[in-house]
């Protein structure tokens, strides 16, 4: 089996002088067939770590077994750090020369990473929208786990830092109602005009414990008019006109016993139903009927309701979100255009309440003394998303190899502000999280480059110029 050591790289002279020798010095007892492979940026444009791995992997792809794509800066020191061939995709970089566990984030797949060749062009490479640092390595995980490559389950739920930091970034408010209505109760919204023609109603939900009865989530006043709600663990999205029923089945895959977020978009002039669970589109559905569906309305819960329901973070918008700004909703929190329930204020014995658009609401059927029997305080968002996006986190195969550090090396990207870094989170975020970007095309298939010159070091080096 032959390898390709890949070594992206500009004006790093110093690092190359010693890496070279350190490599040969380092595998020259290992057995392993391989060749480096010195991958220039020689042009004026930001360094793009991707494009220039894409590249050279086209050139020499024919030649060679697996590949590894190295930091010029990181120095193999223990025998831990295997650059024999892989069966799956595997990190390598685990702790310093210290022995200390250096990585900012569990997730983290850069600075030294190993892939067979059929593993490689089953992900269709490195993205190539990343200029500058930050990012390029949780694209490669995205990319391995929509490949379905095989990866690390975890299942500790850990609270997932990246969502603490871009609350702080985005100045949200990290803190959310939780409203538990309880049997039997039913809050009425007394004002109309709370639905506009084009609306997005948002929610992360749960049921309190196990029924098999209708639970009504949110209907509009009307009998049998507007309606979403569970029944033998599905979820249902409902209206009547004129006697004629439109339903959206949503389907059994989604453990209602669990915290999901749930957005629902209506178009009007189109007549378009699109359901959003965890940020992702499941359901596109045009209706026929003609409907209305403005000055209703509304009520969250139900009369009938015989068990406890969990609603954080409920939001009902007077607009029609975009993919992006569902996504964003789901991650960050989206806070124009929209009715929500972060500030409420109880009048008239804890019956009546008032929310921050100066909504009036009142509690129906059974009344309840206790406060915290309908709204139990706030809670983190960054909690709610902790225990639905973290159930089951997949992270890099990983290796205990040990590596020296040259210079200041695996920073925070979500502690750090540099605009690169800023551009290539909204490319994460917004494009490819949204599957604005397609990775079965955009990637090794689609990247473009020059290759300007192409040098023999060494027998063990080869010095490659590539203009982007």
């Amino acid at each position: 089996m032959k390898l390709a050591i890949i070594v992206p790289y500009r004006d790093r002279r110093d690092d190359l002088d010693v890496f070279i020798p350190h490599m040969e010095k380092f595998l020259a007892n290992k057995q392993i067939d391989y060749k480096i492979f010195v991958a220039e940026q020689s042009d004026d444009r930001a360094f793009n770590y991707g494009k220039i791995c894409n590249a050279v992997f086209n050139e020499i792809k024919d030649d060679y077994d697996y590949f590894c794509f190295h930091d010029v800066d990181l120095l193999p020191l223990n025998d831990d750090a295997d650059y024999s061939y892989k069966d799956t995709p595997t990190h390598l970089v685990f702790e310093n020369e210290n022995k200390e566990k250096i990585l900012p984030y569990s997730q983290y797949f850069g600075g030294v990473v190993i892939f067979s060749k059929d593993d490689f062009i089953k992900v269709n490479g490195f993205g190539n929208d990343y200029w500058g640092k930050g990012y390029i390595d949780l694209d490669l995980l995205y990319r391995c786990l929509k490949s379905k490559i095989t990866l690390t389950k975890n299942y500790d739920y850990e609270v997932k830092e990246i969502l603490k930091s871009d609350l702080k970034y985005r100045n949200i408010t990290k803190k959310v109602s939780k409203i538990v209505l309880p049997e039997n109760s039913i809050i009425v919204n007394r004002n109309s005009n709370v639905i506009a023609a084009d609306f997005t109603l948002s929610f992360h939900y749960k049921e309190v414990r196990q029924n098999r009865n209708k639970i009504v989530i949110f209907r509009t006043l009307d009998v049998d008019d507007f309606q979403i709600f569970t029944i033998n663990g599905q979820m249902i999205l409902q209206f009547f006109d004129k006697g004629e029923l439109f339903q959206i089945d949503i389907n059994n895959e989604i453990d209602i016993m669990q915290f999901n977020h749930f957005t629902f978009t209506h178009d009007y002039n189109k007549k378009e139903f699109i359901i959003y669970i965890n940020g992702v589109e499941k359901f596109n559905i045009n209706y026929t009927i003609n409907y209305n569906f403005t000055k209703k309305n509304v009520i969250l819960g139900d009369i009938d309701n015989s068990v406890k329901i969990e609603l954080v973070d409920f939001k009902l918008f007077t607009k029609k979100l975009t993919k992006n700004e569902v996504n964003r909703n789901f991650y960050y929190g989206v806070k124009s255009n929209c009715f929500e329930f972060n500030k409420l204020t109880f009048y008239d014995n804890l019956t009546t309440f008032i929310d921050e658009h100066l909504n009036i609401w009142e509690i129906m059927g059974k009344t309840t003394s206790d406060k915290e029997n309908l709204i139990i305080g706030e809670m983190s968002i960054v909690d709610v998303l902790n225990k639905q996006l973290n159930k089951v986190k997949y992270t890099p195969n990983k290796i205990k190899g040990r590596y020296e550090i040259r210079g200041k090396k695996f920073a925070d990207i979500e502690k750090t502000y540099h605009p690169d870094i800023m551009e290539n989170k909204k490319t994460y975020y917004d494009d490819l999280l949204t599957n604005k970007i397609n990775i079965s095309k955009f990637g090794l298939k689609s990247v473009k480059y020059t290759l300007l010159n192409k040098i023999e070091h060494n027998n063990n080096t080869e010095w490659l110029k590539i203009s982007l």
